[in-house]
């Protein structure tokens, strides 16, 4: 009782341990790293060499352009670019759909140098395929766009020699000689008239005129498709062998 327990030795605290000092060669290249300014932009040079690459590859390696101007140049180039791989991906895609629509056949996806421009889902997929090229499945950018137009300028050809087919099919059906085939010999009355047969002439053509044209909204295909899509594919088939 009464006793008081003896003092407890405050307990120092861990001295941090100091860095270590850096040797000469060390404060050096702290020194150089501490005073480094930011990664510079690439030179204009570079840029000029990029819009020279472009040039020659355009056939244009004799054109002078302003080579301060190099960076604007080719953000220009790049846009044009685009837009037109744009346009180049959505004819072909109405190509696409205007044979789908008279039934014909379609360019089938292939393991090996497919066209970049015609299977890409979109004209963002389309760019990066034709600029990162190297996958064997699709072809080169160069052959893609001169195979894509060589297609399109077919398909105009193909499709004014089925519209040619198509309409000569349908006059075919208005010649006399079909319209007399359908009426009988002239007798009674119409032998004794010739005013009579004409008036029957007529009577069959606004009948045949109004049968076409139900076909042309009950049976297009019938009426005008079988016949367009023979002629584009003849047509089609002709160019390829050329």
């Amino acid at each position: 009782f009464g006793a008081t327990p003896p003092p407890v030795a405050a307990v120092a605290p861990n001295p941090i341990p100091a860095p270590p000092a850096l040797t000469p060669t060390a404060q050096a290249t702290h020194a150089a790293a501490a005073s480094a300014p930011a990664a510079a932009p690439a030179p204009a040079g570079e840029d000029g060499a990029l819009l020279d690459a472009f040039l020659r590859g355009a056939g244009l390696g004799q054109l002078r352009i302003d080579r301060a101007e190099a960076a604007a140049q080719m953000e220009a180039i790049g846009r044009s670019y685009r837009l037109m791989v744009e346009g180049l991906v959505d004819v072909l895609r109405a190509r696409s759909s205007l044979k789908g629509e008279f039934r014909m056949a379609q360019t089938m996806i292939r393991p090996v140098e497919n066209n970049p421009l015609k299977f890409a889902p979109n004209v963002d997929e389309a760019l990066l395929l034709l600029l990162r090229h190297g996958n064997a499945a699709f072809m080169p950018p160069d052959q893609a766009v001169g195979e894509s137009f060589d297609d399109l300028k077919a398909h105009q050809l193909a499709v004014m020699a089925g519209v040619q087919a198509a309409i000569k099919h349908i006059l075919k059906r208005f010649e006399p000689s079909v319209l007399e085939a359908r009426l009988s010999k002239p007798s009674g009355l119409s032998a004794l008239l010739p005013g009579s047969r004409q008036s029957q002439y007529w009577e069959l053509f606004t009948d045949l005129y109004a049968s076409i044209s139900r076909e042309a909204e009950d049976d297009f295909q019938d009426l005008f498709g079988r016949e367009f899509s023979r002629a584009y594919e003849e047509h089609s088939a002709r160019l390829r062998g050329h």
